[in-house]
């Protein structure tokens, strides 16, 4: 079997799952894993690789809580020749901040040498703060955090259509049905008129019901 890759991390008092999931590309296989998990970022790397990324792209919550994420190379001696990245999100209400702190362990000659972290605050008004990885703990502080800006169906749902795992040509011809849609109604009616894959029907729909 080929290897896959999960990196995930619980965030915030939700316990928000962001995945990753780098496996043997097949057709309609990535989707079917949508239906676990609100939100999945990809390796930043270019092209299908599947080999550890150099680039990683890590959504953060507010909130408080822990995940390791365990990367192997994908050959053999899975046993020793495997590394843990603890990433401890928290959130401190007497000091207004947010604290990311990311610690890699064991063999970390699995963990491409020039890994670069991009760490995304979700829900925080700021930019993306940009670590190289480090062999000691490398932390991420934001201080008085600010609600983001909310984005609007149309957007989330075209992120959606992005990470379908389909020919260009089918994913346009299913988005005409949402093409122009504001009204929650109307894009409800859509949703059901499109008879998209289940999976994509139901992350959809996640997004319509917040």
């Amino acid at each position: 079997m080929q290897k896959a890759l999960v990196y995930a991390l619980v965030t915030g008092c939700v316990n928000y799952l962001i995945i990753v999931l780098k496996i043997r590309k097949q057709k309609n296989l990535f989707p079917y894993f949508w239906s676990w998990w609100p939100d999945s970022p990809l390796s930043a790397d270019k092209g299908n690789s599947t080999e550890n990324p150099e680039n990683l792209e890590v959504w953060v919550f507010k909130g408080n809580n822990t995940f390791t994420m365990v990367e192997d190379n994908g050959r053999t001696d899975y046993a020793q020749h495997t590394a843990r990245t603890v990433f401890e999100n928290s959130y401190d209400e007497k000091t207004d901040t947010v604290t990311l702190k990311i610690k890699a362990e064991g063999d970390l000659s699995v963990i491409p040498e020039n890994r670069q972290y991009t760490v995304v605050f979700k829900d925080i008004d700021t930019p993306p703060v940009i670590r190289k990885f480090s062999k000691r703990a490398v932390s991420i502080t934001i201080n008085n955090p600010k609600p983001a800006e909310k984005e609007s169906y149309r957007d989330r749902i075209i992120n959606v259509f992005s990470r379908w795992n389909e020919t260009t040509a089918k994913k346009d011809s299913a988005y005409k049905n949402f093409e122009g849609l504001e009204d929650i109604n109307s894009l409800w009616r859509a949703l059901y008129k499109a008879q998209l894959p289940e999976p994509v029907t139901d992350r959809i729909k996640e997004i319509l019901s917040q």
